[in-house]
């Protein structure tokens, strides 16, 4: 993903040893960011509030062991940190003494949680009386939370009669989890049969192949185990993928590709070679192949890819045709373009009528306009607006055939084209409105271009092609009414206050079964933007994005709460500390975040890209290593450290192109080898005309989504003046 020469900047206390140049310092903004300035400080003087700030800040980034190290080097001692410390390391017996002693001061809600974590911990350590007994006493404690302990309490208790008791007490939300429990308590009471009956049917596969694998069950297992490796449900499907892995290893051609699916995102070039396995073991079909061809395709083995798609091209099966496409695409990726251009003719020529074939056309005019083939290039442009003029690729074909008019100084034929694409409301006819107000500037007709400008600002008021002519016509940014404090209703500041301690016991699958019911309820507009402002500031942005939606099906996009919820900024502080360092626009930063993750610390691509600003582990491991700052892959899950990442790398693009936004972010999606090409092919600086050539479809919604999700920041978050969004003046 990146390719640029990158340094990553230090904080402060290390900054000397870097060449990024800092435009202001800042305060420590996150735990990445305070571990490295803590432990900074404790070479100057050892001092006991930099040894905790360090330790803490080492525990929230993920690495207790080094915290523990921390505190004992020191002798610092604080009974808290030390707790946490080794629940994070795994020394859960530890953990929970430590948490249940230090549980007994404080107010009881303090208390509470403090036992809440002591039995979480003796249960992860096999203890189940001493949890039972610290969940007990947590439920007396926390009475908000009392039915999600007892589901925790029924869990570990040696009463089994007792156990199915405390089911009842179970809230609303929490029992979709009851069969769970259920399961386990008819295992304990020597049922297994019917526990692993009552666990895969309430689809918790995973834990029914390991208890039935307890059992003696290896065929039942195994059997549960595959199915779990299909499950929706993430926690599941990891079950299914540690048991496939390591006790039930894949025998069978299915078993593999089953496997294979299931790790495809996280680990592409493992599943290619399992998905290789299923084929070496006479799975041979061409839906095997093709998958096989995806996967290797994903995982950056193109020739390998290559190799599997002829195979299934070779086929007579339906999808034998989609395969011969690949095989044309893929030729491009190794970039063997005189190949490709013969794989796409002898598709189109078998299969004429194939529902790629628009796309194929397409292609096929790209290469001959890439080889110098102007003539043949228009021709097959038209042939697909005429074959297929509804389609998405006719508006690409209309747009491409307007855009070689102008190369060729033919103002009236583009605006012809351009005029098509209106009339056929085509998939880019804001993009043709906005080009022939660029035809009436061209012309001298600036009052035709400026009603057309504004014509355009209203009827894509929230997109692209709006902004860029609001910023031409001069109008102003719209004012939107600005945030006001949230107003929640009893039921559901009751509901937070559980989701809060939830949180804070560490209950990850209580809060997830809380947060899942409350979004079955049935919501208005306004408990879906309260719900979601509540769960934004909780750190749940992308489950409040998914509110903003629901709400605007009533209160449409227009509305100023809406766009706030589908557009949210949390750790703005962050964004913009490391804006400043590094010299970038902070809006810019949070609309490329919106875009890459939707500020959802734990993404991942199917590339292996992680984080809030999606940044490969080697790239993150070469900049540290330039930088001289201490690196972990952990840290790509934690905010700020990821994000300061990611912007060295932006600021990094934006260096090498002198500033200029649109081929910086290009290079950010697909990387700087292809947009060095279309510079080449596409000389000049307009924004708006280098983003509209981009030949990658992917690549070029990418760019106008950030540029439109910029001038949506400035409008949502007014406050100091920023620069003017690119192609906007």
């Amino acid at each position: 993903m990146f390719g640029v020469g990158l340094v990553l900047s230090a904080p402060p206390a290390l900054r000397a040893q870097t060449d990024v140049r800092v435009v202001e310092a800042t305060p420590p903004i996150g735990p990445w960011h305070v571990a490295i300035e803590a432990r900074a400080a404790l070479r100057d003087a050892v001092r006991t509030e930099d040894v905790l700030r360090a330790a803490e800040a080492e525990i929230t980034i993920g690495r207790p062991d080094r915290a523990r190290s921390l505190l004992a080097l020191y002798h610092v001692t604080d009974q808290r940190l030390e707790a946490t410390a080794a629940f994070g390391a795994g020394d859960f017996a530890r953990a929970g003494a430590m948490f249940s002693v230090w549980g007994e001061a404080g107010d009881s809600a303090a208390r509470g949680i403090l036992l809440a974590r002591a039995g979480d911990a003796f249960e992860r350590a096999g203890l189940d009386a001493a949890s039972a007994a610290s969940y007990r006493q947590a439920r007396t404690a926390l009475p908000l939370i009392a039915g999600w302990l007892a589901l925790r309490e029924a869990r570990v208790s040696a009463d089994t009669a007792a156990a199915f008791t405390l089911l009842d007490a179970a809230p609303p939300a929490g029992r979709v989890l009851i069969p769970s429990v259920r399961g386990e308590l008819l295992a304990r009471s020597g049922d297994t049969a019917r526990a692993v009956a009552v666990l895969a049917g309430a689809g918790f596969d995973g834990r029914a192949a390991r208890l039935a694998l307890a059992s003696g069950d290896s065929a039942g297992a195994r059997l549960l185990a595959y199915r779990a490796l299909r499950a929706g449900d993430t926690a599941v499907a990891a079950v299914g993928v540690d048991l496939a892995r390591n006790v039930f290893r894949p025998s069978q051609p299915a078993e593999f590709l089953t496997l294979a699916r299931a790790v495809r995102r996280e680990s592409p070039a493992l599943a290619a070679d399992l998905a290789g396995q299923a084929v070496a073991r006479g799975d041979v079909s061409v839906g095997t192949l093709i998958t096989l061809g995806d996967i290797r395709s994903e995982a950056g083995h193109y020739d390998d890819a290559l190799d599997a798609y002829q195979r299934a091209a070779g086929g007579s099966a339906p999808e034998s045709a989609g395969a011969q496409f690949s095989v044309a695409r893929t030729l491009l990726r190794l970039g063997r373009p005189l190949a490709a251009a013969v794989a796409v003719s002898a598709f189109l020529s078998a299969h004429p009528t194939h529902q790629l074939a628009p796309m194929a056309t397409f292609l096929q005019a790209d290469l001959s306009q890439e080889a110098g083939r102007r003539a043949e290039a228009e021709s097959l442009s038209r042939q697909v607006v005429e074959r297929w003029p509804t389609h998405d690729y006719a508006s690409q074909a209309r747009l491409r055939l307007a855009a070689n008019a102008l190369s060729a100084g033919d103002t009236a034929v583009a605006a012809r084209w351009y005029q098509a694409e209106v009339d056929a409301r085509g998939l880019q006819h804001t993009t043709a409105r906005y080009f022939l107000a660029v035809l009436a500037v061209r012309r001298g007709d600036s009052v035709a271009a400026g009603l057309a400008w504004r014509d355009l600002a209203r009827a894509d008021s929230l997109g692209y092609f709006g902004g860029v002519a609001r910023g031409r016509a001069s109008l102003p940014l719209p004012i939107v009414a600005p945030a006001v404090p949230l107003v929640a209703s009893r039921a559901l500041e009751r509901s937070l206050a559980e989701l809060d301690l939830l949180d804070e016991a560490g209950f990850a699958s209580e809060a997830g079964a809380l947060i899942a019911w409350l979004l079955a309820q049935n919501l208005s507009a306004d408990e879906a933007l309260d719900l979601g402002d509540a769960l934004a500031h909780r750190g749940r942005p992308t489950v409040a994005i998914t509110l903003g939606w629901r709400a605007a099906r009533t209160r449409t996009l227009n509305d100023a709460r809406v766009l706030r919820a589908i557009y949210p900024w949390p750790l703005r502080a962050v964004v913009s500390a490391e804006a400043r360092e590094f010299g970038l626009d902070e809006y810019l930063l949070a609309a490329l975040i919106r875009q890459e993750s939707s500020f959802d610390p734990l993404a991942r691509s199917r590339a292996g890209a992680r984080g809030m600003m999606q940044v490969m582990p080697g790239t993150a491991r070469q900049a540290a290593q330039r930088g001289g700052v201490d690196w972990s892959d952990l840290f790509l899950r934690v905010p700020d450290a990821n994000i300061h990442v990611g912007s060295a790398h932006l600021a990094a693009l934006l260096r090498h192109y002198g500033g200029d936004v649109a081929p910086s972010l290009a290079a950010y999606n697909a990387g700087m080898t292809p947009v060095e090409r279309w510079r080449r092919r596409f000389p000049g600086r307009d924004p708006v005309q280098f983003t509209d050539r981009i030949p990658y479809a992917e690549t070029r919604g990418y760019v106008r989504t950030v540029l439109r999700n910029w001038s949506l920041y400035r409008i949502l978050y007014p406050a100091e003046t920023t620069a003017g969004m690119a192609g906007g003046t």
